[in-house]
């Protein structure tokens, strides 16, 4: 599957396509509240993609904000179920974090170049592969404790926070 996801990006990427257009992406394997976060995520970056440059520079803020919200509802994710893969996926949540508080910097002294590539190019792709890998993983992961959890009398699901970004 990785590699059919591979194929579409390239192409689109040769095709001089924005690599962020959803249909690209694989559900996580009905986990609604990671599904929805990766597309509130997703339509943050079209939108900043297309927003003129005043409202770049707030919205990029904005958009470092966010993905600091989606990283910390998947570690809480990771968290409450002992995910083994937790320090990777961390480790990969951290330095994103790192680049895109340097990129904002850059921002906030309006070189946008840098920002726009980010947007439009860099930080779509590392979330496809993101989603497809880590998140997948751990997707399958918190559906197996609910499963097992089920299986054990204690009935219910795993909790689940909404996916809403404040």
């Amino acid at each position: 599957m990785l590699n059919a996801v591979r194929s579409r990006a390239t192409s689109r990427l040769e095709e001089g396509m924005m690599l962020y257009d959803t249909r690209d992406m694989e559900p996580c394997w009905g986990e609604p509240g990671m599904d929805a976060l990766h597309e509130e995520l997703f339509s943050s970056l079209r939108g900043l993609a297309n927003s003129n440059d005043g409202d770049f520079r707030f919205g990029f803020g904005l958009l470092v904000r966010q993905v600091e919200h989606v990283f910390a509802r998947e570690e809480a994710w990771m968290d409450a179920i002992d995910f083994d893969g937790a320090l990777p996926h961390r480790e990969q949540h951290a330095r994103v974090l790192a680049a895109l508080h340097q990129v904002h910097s850059r921002v906030m002294r309006s070189e946008l170049a840098t920002g726009r590539d980010v947007v439009e190019r860099l930080l779509p792709q590392w979330l496809l592969f993101h989603t497809e890998t880590m998140d997948s993983a751990l997707a399958r992961s918190m559906q197996s404790a609910e499963a097992e959890t089920m299986s054990l009398g204690f009935g219910g699901t795993m909790p689940r926070a909404p996916a809403t970004v404040h």
